[in-house]
């Protein structure tokens, strides 16, 4: 039914008259807004919804509805559920202009069956053919049946001796005709290759005729795997599920409270499907309250917890041949999160026990019927079939080979994948160990050395390319699994992936705890089988407590880290950086120089360390295996300069001088690059800042922050990180002379620094706050700032920082001339 053309001005001022746009009248009755379109374009509508729509506008049906010729046939339904199929609905009819033939093939509930009854329905309003395949091939029925039904029911026309001569006729009245043919769920008559199976090879006849280019009709298809016949000129058009915006749309017109969240999360691990999108909006109006949130709360992590969906995926699997069904279920082992795919080999390692030439056989097979996806480049599985997957699996033989295949899997075969995900793909093996109890061999894939990346361990990897987050989910699940030695080993990583993560105060304290650790066992036993990590927890507690401005506590850490004696190089040398950056911190560059010059004294540095050449602290790789503290050094090296040239004020450098620190500075940051430690190379980002800024590099200074501003956005998750980020926007601030904008920005910092546990920066945000008023000529606010500095300082000990902030108070001079 639709509305008649001369009627439709008149809907149009009902509409207005009763306050309404066409979206604010779907959300009251709870309609698509296709529908509601369709009825003021004058196209057919369901005649209950057509009735609706009168009532709630005050219109007179039996007066503006058309009851002409489209009352008389089949007329298109249209229901208020379809949403977010406009795209599709433009690809079938551009495809329909060049193709008689086109399969829609999707999984069970995407929406094919819909889409095409809507499609034919609407474009086809006379006259719609139907052919629906039974669901099971035991109730197969033969073609000409159908075929003789249409021609003397529909089409008034005699059949034939045979088929071929009804198929003839067929053809006769299709091509005067157009007519819209729908032959639904074809997949019951397909094997495993999407061919037709022997009791149905008359479809071949029946599909052949419809391709024909000469047709005037249009035939869809519908089914769940791929149709491969190739005497068949037929297009398929893959399906996807609905989009996150009709998913909301529907959700929204059941008048169910929507969490957006939640409800990304639920379309994302359903694929879109359409079906499930009603089971679930179905389950939260009855069972939470017509609210998703609590709707989520109750099903928790469980994808199949109602039943509607659990036989919607069983539907899916169970017309699967054995050997493919094994190779689904094991495909299961896979987590598909921070690597959404796996390569070819990931899914051919899981095909152990079948000869290699079925095994794209098998793949296609999965692929045929929309169970395994391959999208660029890798296979996966939707989070739901993932999860009846796993199932399966898990009540299988195949549970442990499966992950011990995939285990070998991501370990041989990382340099697949590009960037990040290079190590994310290392590192899932130990996902897989784990979830066969092989704690102790995934704590030591933990320490296990990343090839190819200039790294002592993945742990150290993680912790530098600021996926902390990653590294301590990983240590979270081998607690209480593991033995005293392994137990300490993951302690010690958690708190130094604590540190890196900003939380100084949980780093110092689980450190702490592995050395009581330590000693408790020590004093049991007398001996112990296991290294001495005593050096390491106290030089990673030195580095907390300098962020937590509590230099005395770092200046003891030290202490202990000397008086340890260990023998171990990378032990001493980090007890030397740790060592080096308290006295940076309290502005005491030449002791910092002469722990160098000790340090090359006893030959643990080499001249070639500190050449300017990017690539010279790597070649001591292959036989000393300490790159890091090495290169920490060697850059300390080069911030004692560039601190020395801020702190003096100095523009007057020459361009030489500066185009060689610059040098320095950028290829320490390439080589932090290379081994991935982002975290490092952030760190000199924040210098070269304040130096560019200092020399009069406003550009490169800029250049500086935004590259900052881009890292914190996308993968960063270190609270210092982020804070030093924000400080380097206020030092360009104030070197830009935009000192209204630079109290703003230091101001925030001071709000970070006071809520946080950075400490360390509370006195020189005071001081940068005092220099900032102090060039607005707001004295008792500068003079503020500056004797708080003062007290931060005093607490700390910084007795050469107190003296230069009383400098500054005295004798006011352009710059920021105090980092740290």
């Amino acid at each position: 039914m639709r509305v008649a053309d001369r009627y439709r001005d008149r809907a149009k001022v009902a509409l207005k008259r009763n306050g309404l746009s066409q979206s604010a009248l779907a959300l009251d009755l709870g309609f698509s807004r296709d529908t509601i379109s369709n009825f003021f374009r004058g196209r057919p509508v369901d005649r209950s919804y057509f009735q609706e729509i009168c009532d709630r506008l005050g219109l007179d049906l039996q007066e503006i509805a058309d009851f002409g010729a489209e009352d008389d046939c089949e007329t298109a339904v249209f229901n208020p559920s379809f949403l977010g199929r406009e795209a599709d609905i433009a690809e079938l009819e551009r495809l329909s202009q060049q193709h008689r033939l086109i399969v829609i093939q999707a999984g069970g509930g995407v929406g094919k069956s819909t889409l095409a009854s809507n499609f034919l329905s609407t474009h086809f309003p006379q006259k719609v053919l139907e052919l629906p395949v039974a669901r099971e091939a035991r109730y197969l029925a033969p073609v000409s049946g159908f075929v003789d039904d249409w021609l003397m029911f529909d089409l008034q026309q005699q059949t034939g001796h045979n088929l071929g001569v009804s198929l003839l006729r067929l053809k006769r009245q299709l091509q005067t005709t157009p007519i819209g043919i729908w032959i639904d769920n074809l997949e019951t008559a397909l094997d495993e290759q999407g061919r037709l199976i022997e009791d149905c090879r008359d479809y071949v006849e029946l599909l052949r005729t419809l391709g024909d280019p000469t047709l005037k009709s249009l035939t869809l298809v519908t089914s769940r795997v791929r149709v491969c016949e190739p005497s068949i000129a037929a297009f398929t058009h893959v399906l996807d599920g609905l989009p996150l915006s009709a998913w909301h749309t529907f959700f929204e017109n059941r008048g169910i409270v929507i969490h957006s969240p939640t409800l990304s999360k639920l379309r994302y691990s359903y694929g879109g499907n359409a079906k499930a999108m009603e089971i679930i909006a179905g389950a939260t109006c009855e069972d939470a309250n017509n609210n998703l949130h609590e709707y989520m709360s109750r099903s928790g992590a469980d994808l199949l917890k109602h039943p509607e969906l659990k036989h919607l995926i069983e539907s899916e699997l169970q017309h699967l041949e054995p050997v493919a069904a094994r190779l689904l279920a094991r495909m299961g082992c896979y987590r598909y999160e921070e690597i959404p795919a796996v390569t070819l080999a990931g899914v051919e390692c899981l095909l152990w026990d079948v000869p290699i030439e079925e095994h794209q056989r098998l793949i296609t097979s999965l692929r045929n019927r929309s169970l395994l996806e391959f999208r660029d480049q890798g296979y996966s599985l939707h989070q739901v079939i993932a999860q009846a997957a796993r199932e399966r699996l898990k009540s299988s033989e195949d549970w442990q080979q499966a992950h011990t295949q995939a285990a070998n899997y991501w370990q041989t075969h990382y340099t697949d994948f590009e960037g990040d995900q290079k190590v994310l793909a290392f590192a899932e093996a130990f996902y897989h160990f784990v979830a066969i109890d092989k704690f102790e061999e995934a704590a030591s894939f933990i320490y296990s050395a990343v090839p190819n990346v200039g790294q002592s361990g993945l742990n150290q990897y993680l912790n530098g390319s600021c996926q902390s987050d990653y590294l301590l989910n990983c240590l979270k699940q081998l607690e209480g699994h593991l033995s005293p030695a392994s137990s300490i080993l993951c302690m010690g990583s958690k708190g130094v992936a604590l540190y890196y993560q900003g939380e100084y105060e949980k780093a110092v304290e689980i450190l702490q705890a592995v050395l009581d650790q330590y000693q408790s066992l020590l004093s049991g036993s007398g001996t112990l089988n296991i290294p001495d990590y005593r050096g390491d927890c106290w030089a990673w507690m030195s580095i907390a407590y300098i962020e937590m401005g509590n230099l005395a506590a770092a200046e003891d850490c030290v202490s202990k880290t000397r008086d340890s004696l260990s023998s171990d190089l990378e032990v001493k040398l980090l007890m030397s950086s740790s060592l080096l950056w308290l006295r940076l911190t309290g502005g005491c560059y030449s002791d910092c120089r002469q722990i160098i010059r000790d340090l090359q004294d006893e030959s643990l540095l080499q001249d070639s360390d500190f050449e300017v050449s990017m690539n010279s602290p790597l070649r001591r790789l292959e036989y000393l295996g300490i790159e890091f503290p090495v290169l920490n050094i060697v850059s300390i090296s080069v911030i004692i300069e560039l601190f020395e040239i801020i702190e003096s004020n100095s523009k007057k450098i020459s361009v030489n001088e500066i185009d060689l620190l610059s040098e320095k500075l950028q290829n320490q940051k390439e080589v932090y690059k290379s081994f991935a430690d982002f975290h490092d190379s952030s760190l000199l980002s924040v210098l070269a800042c304040h130096f560019y800024c200092c020399v009069g590099h406003q550009d490169q200074a800029l250049q500086e922050v935004m590259d900052l501003q881009s890292a914190t956005e996308s993968i960063f998750k270190n609270a210092t990180l982020n804070f030093l980020a924000l400080k380097s926007q206020g030092v360009l601030a104030y070197y830009s002379s935009d000192f209204a904008e630079a109290l703003v920005i230091f101001s925030k910092c001071l709000e970070v620094v006071t809520d946080g546990q950075m400490k360390v920066y509370a006195p020189l945000i005071h001081y940068y706050l005092g220099k900032t008023h102090q060039s607005l000529f707001n004295q008792t606010q500068s003079n503020q700032h500056f004797q708080e500095a003062i007290n931060w300082l005093t607490k700390m000990g910084a007795t050469r920082r107190i003296e230069q902030v009383q400098r500054a108070m005295i004798n006011p001079v352009h710059g920021l001339d105090m980092i740290w």
